[in-house]
């Protein structure tokens, strides 16, 4: 059993909306918590690995698409893209990375870095 558990959020009688803002004018977006925060309610799929994957130094310079209908989850993986870049050791920590996977990673992220800057 993998141990998940629904959030506070899902557990009521009405369903909130669920749409990430990267930035609001409130400091609220998902761009602008902590990584921790959405680590949290991030399950580490194979989409969420391969986009974090697209932001190595490997790939600098590549555009990245993202891809999907509406509610694919797009917005909040951007988000984890950007704390990737921002906060690569919670992130690495966090997606469960190893000790030479987070080394592997701050290597190829430092180009990432600088072209990411403005996210």
């Amino acid at each position: 059993m993998l141990g998940l558990k629904l959030r506070d959020e899902f557990l009521g009688a009405h369903m909130p909306g669920t749409a990430i803002a990267l930035r609001t004018s409130d400091n609220q977006g998902a761009a602008q918590k902590s990584p921790d925060y959405i680590l949290s309610i991030t399950y580490p799929t194979a989409d969420v690995q391969t986009a974090l994957k697209a932001i190595s130094a490997k790939n600098s310079g590549r555009p990245i698409v993202l891809m999907g209908d509406r509610g694919r989850g797009k917005s909040h993986i951007m988000a984890v893209m950007h704390h990737g870049i921002q906060s690569l050791e919670v992130v690495s920590r966090g997606s469960r990375l190893g000790k030479q996977g987070r080394q592997r990673r701050a290597e190829k992220c430092r180009n990432a870095q600088r072209l990411c800057a403005d996210l």
